[in-house]
């Protein structure tokens, strides 16, 4: 009988670790696994908006880009630290002429468009931003599977001809997405490959 007991206990780490995500998991930390190596850190912050903490390990200097956004669609602020130093490199604070956080739930082929401005201590800029959801398979990470949509973001700065694309994939019974593409800091197309997703 101990030895059944023994056994159980040491299983109930592994047994936990492989529960499926459920609607109330931004109610602690998430943590997702790229098959680039680089991990996302996914939180709720006090006022509702989703903080990612992304951790660039693959790149020449090591980051922490800190994303936060409405959904994890909608971005609101990015902070880029260069990897163990506390001094940002870069911060940008994004607003739209257009109430977006109050867009919740995506169906495929449903589309959007407001003016965006940004502005960090280098330049204040205003874009065109657009998003489009688009079919995509589940998200199978071990034995579950998530529902999911791919959504893509546009941003259009006529006056430079900068453009910057960003790809999600948003777990539509969990609300919220997960960033696997990001023309603007060149995150690895290995990001798509979501190796391990688990709640804190």
């Amino acid at each position: 009988m101990l030895r059944i007991t023994a056994a159980l206990l040491f299983l109930s780490p592994v047994l936990a670790s492989a529960q499926c995500l459920t609607d109330s998991a931004l109610d602690g930390e998430i943590t997702v696994e790229f098959g680039s190596g680089n991990v996302s850190h996914i939180s709720r912050t006090e006022n509702g908006t989703l903080l990612n903490a992304y951790s660039d390990n693959d790149s020449y200097y090591q980051e922490t880009i800190f994303f936060e956004s409405h959904a994890g669609i909608f971005e609101t602020g990015r902070v880029l630290h260069e990897k163990g130093r506390w001094d940002a490199l870069e911060k940008s604070t994004i607003s739209y002429d257009q109430g977006v956080e109050s867009i919740g739930s995506f169906a495929v082929g449903d589309s959007g468009g407001a003016m965006q401005s940004l502005s960090n201590d280098y330049r204040d800029t205003t874009s065109n931003f657009g998003w489009r959801a688009y079919e995509s398979a589940p998200l199978v990470v071990g034995d579950c599977s998530y529902p999911a949509v791919r959504i893509f973001t546009t941003e259009f700065d006529a006056r430079r001809g900068d453009i910057n694309i960003r790809e999600i994939k948003f777990l539509t019974d969990l609300g919220f997405g997960i960033q696997i593409g990001n023309s603007y800091y060149g995150l690895p197309t290995s990001d798509a490959d979501i190796v391990s997703l688990t709640a804190h």
